[in-house]
């Protein structure tokens, strides 16, 4: 079966796994679970037939994206290659926590680097400069400088299916939700796991219908699919973004200026208008 991306790693005693001692604060945003609203700017990892084998930074980078959006009212855009770099992406991919690590201690810089060129025929011309250059570690410090940033898996190993729902429920009120998958078998409209197959894709879970399905933000063509609720899922990752005090006062000056923009628009259409003349 073919890999997208996706390395499995076991659940060691240093990760943390959501409810314990050192959990990620759990702050309520969306209590219903659904982020539909939310979703980042459509982006696949393959192009032009080039498959970048990097679903760990999409999926992940589309959940900050998207957390992002919803606190700030801000649309960002950052570079999975950059990620994949600093990540140290191999030819079959990487695992979502070493890719979440990688965010957590290096940062994040602007899609338009680093994007995605059509002209890619490899590996090497993807995930590159490597190494990393330090004029874009440096733009990359920045992100960190503004944000903190903390990821945690949403339940151990040996959860039972039943456990594993609950989980992802209650970790949806917080943020998207990385999962693990395989990639893709569908049947009546709604995409399943076959007994007995290994995930082989790691994508994003934004929302579900209760005893109907899960909702998935992908990195593929179809963005948007649903999952059978009895989906057994391997791994589940949320994630934590924090605006550092100064950075919070900056963006809150930036919306309220933006929306006196808006007004001064509408007023100038309101005073133009022919009813007005």
């Amino acid at each position: 079966m073919k890999n997208y991306g996706y390395i499995e790693r076991e659940i060691t005693p240093d990760n943390y796994v959501l409810g314990g001692l050192f959990s990620a604060p759990f702050e309520v945003l969306q209590e219903n679970g659904q982020w539909l609203d939310y979703l980042p700017e459509n982006e696949e990892q393959r192009k032009e037939g080039y498959e970048s084998y990097g679903c760990t930074q999409y999926g992940t980078l589309n959940a900050i994206e998207m957390l992002i959006k919803r606190k700030w009212n801000e649309i960002k855009n950052y570079s999975e290659r950059f990620v994949g770099v600093v990540a140290e992406n191999t030819p079959t991919g990487n695992e979502p926590h070493n890719t979440a690590e990688a965010i957590r201690h290096f940062g994040s810089i602007d899609d338009y680097y680093l994007p995605f060129s059509v002209n890619f025929v490899s590996f090497n011309e993807y995930y590159s400069p490597k190494p990393m250059t330090k004029f874009y570690l440096d733009i990359a410090l920045k992100w960190l400088e503004e944000y903190n940033f903390r990821h945690e898996y949403v339940f151990g190993s040996f959860a039972s299916l039943k456990d594993k729902q609950e989980a992802i429920i209650n970790a949806l009120k917080t943020s998207p939700v990385g999962v693990s998958v395989v990639a893709w078998f569908e049947k009546n409209g709604l995409y399943y796991k076959p007994d007995g197959t290994k995930d082989n894709h790691w994508t994003v879970c934004v929302g579900y219908k209760e005893n109907e399905y899960f909702i998935i933000y992908d990195s593929y063509d179809g963005f948007i699919k649903k999952l059978e609720w009895n989906y057994n899922f391997g791994r589940a990752k949320r994630y934590w973004v924090e605006k550092k005090p100064e950075y919070v006062k900056i963006s809150i000056m930036s919306q309220i200026i933006a929306k006196m923009a808006k007004i001064v628009e509408l007023l100038t259409k309101l005073v133009k208008s022919p009813e007005n003349k």
